[in-house]
């Protein structure tokens, strides 16, 4: 079992073989994960991400997409545009053997080998998907944070229905259905004085857009569930010992 992982995106720029009216590679920069980006064909689709400079990337997601569990996809990353220097190959993309969400996400896990680069390849093949073309809502590259010790015991994960109910005069209960967000919210109780000032204390004061929580990484069965992308809130951070620190972690879906 892996340590949890809190996954802030570098912002990026995108650009990718073909892309339908209105719907650019440019939207999987954007935090809100229904502006999709969305090709036009399915042959030799692949999307280009220059971070500006080289950064440590430990996490590629993509995610909320309409792939197949046929799909595979492939990441290539380097120095130049050639991205001579990492090669996933192609691989499944499903994060998971199970798709237990509505749109499937893909995920590689680079935090046991990190890659510094500056341009990154993610090319799709899907052949046989029914739709004529690929979709995604959202790209992340990401350094992300991983604690040295796990998350406690009592860990949360579930839906919030945002459904509306009213009275009539008359009595009868009016209910607006409405949608439900994904939520995780966990504790970190055993931080290290570099993580909490360093990192929590830093990602909390500079936290904007939304992230990517996971509280297992390596877990593939049911990974895809277990990626909570959305808006973070971080509870202040407590000194719980000496040298020892804590803070609570809610993630809740964008969509």
């Amino acid at each position: 079992m892996a340590n949890f992982i809190i996954a802030q995106p570098y912002s990026a720029s995108f650009t990718a073989v073909s892309a339908a009216t209105s719907m650019p590679a440019s939207n999987l920069n954007k935090m809100q994960p229904s502006d999709v980006w969305r090709s036009t064909s399915l042959t030799s689709q692949y999307i280009e991400v220059d971070l500006g400079s080289a950064k440590a990337v430990t996490v590629v997601a993509l995610m909320f997409t309409n792939l197949t569990s046929a799909a595979t996809w492939q990441v290539q990353a380097g120095s130049t545009t050639a991205y001579s220097n990492y090669d996933s190959t192609a691989v499944t993309a499903w994060a998971g053997a199970t798709q237990n969400v509505d749109r499937p996400h893909a995920f590689l896990d680079l935090t046991a080998a990190s890659q510094t680069y500056r341009y990154w390849k993610i090319t799709l093949t899907d052949a046989a998907n029914p739709a004529g073309y690929f979709e995604a809502g959202r790209v992340i590259l990401s350094n992300a944070f991983q604690g040295a010790r796990n998350y406690s015991f009592g860990a949360g994960r579930g839906y919030k229905d945002m459904t509306v109910t009213k009275d009539a005069f008359a009595g009868q209960m009016i209910v607006e259905e409405k949608a439900k967000r994904p939520i995780i919210s966990f504790e970190a109780n055993f931080l290290t004085a570099t993580e909490a000032e360093a990192t929590i204390l830093e990602l909390q004061r500079n936290l904007s857009g939304g992230v990517l929580a996971m509280q297992d990484p390596s877990a593939s069965t049911y990974r895809m569930g277990r990626m909570y992308y959305g808006r973070l809130s971080i509870e202040p951070v407590i000194a719980a010992a000496f040298n020892v620190y804590s803070t609570r972690f809610t993630v809740e879906g964008l969509i």
